[in-house]
């Protein structure tokens, strides 16, 4: 069963945490049957890292908005971080000094999603996907 939600945020760097919230509740409402706990952590680090990208480097931080779609499958969950457009690069990782306080979130991004990249719909934004092993049921036991 395919599990879909969405919603708009006003691109004001406040705005990250009020996504991080929301995205953890849609995860953790749908309980760890259907998606682990680690997975639910790192969704959500990602998203504030796409979040805060968008806010960063696009229209979205001047005045602008950013769209979270967030699609939950049986062993894999989607997340969708759609921008304001109107800039001149694609999201890509770039080389940081090891003291940098900035320049890492395309970094993580890559090191926890499965697969990752900018939107290539016509819309502008990054999604990333995150799949794991389903759990056996509580209710199945093994056989002696």
């Amino acid at each position: 069963m395919k599990i879909r939600h969405s919603k708009v945020f006003p691109g004001r760097v406040e705005q990250v945490r009020e996504a991080r919230v929301w995205l953890n509740a849609v995860l953790c409402a749908h309980g760890t049957d259907r998606i682990p706990d680690g997975q639910v952590a790192a969704a959500v680090l990602l998203l504030s890292e796409a979040a805060t990208n968008a806010i960063r480097h696009t229209a979205t931080g001047r005045g602008g908005k950013f769209e979270v779609h967030a699609c939950l499958l049986p062993g894999t969950l989607t997340v969708e971080c759609v921008d304001g457009g109107r800039t001149a690069t694609r999201p890509a990782r770039e080389q940081v000094a090891p003291l940098s306080e900035r320049g890492r979130g395309l970094a993580l991004v890559d090191a926890y999603a499965d697969t990752w990249g900018p939107l290539t719909d016509g819309r502008t934004g990054l999604a990333y996907t995150l799949t794991w092993r389903r759990a056996p049921s509580a209710r199945l036991r093994p056989v002696p």
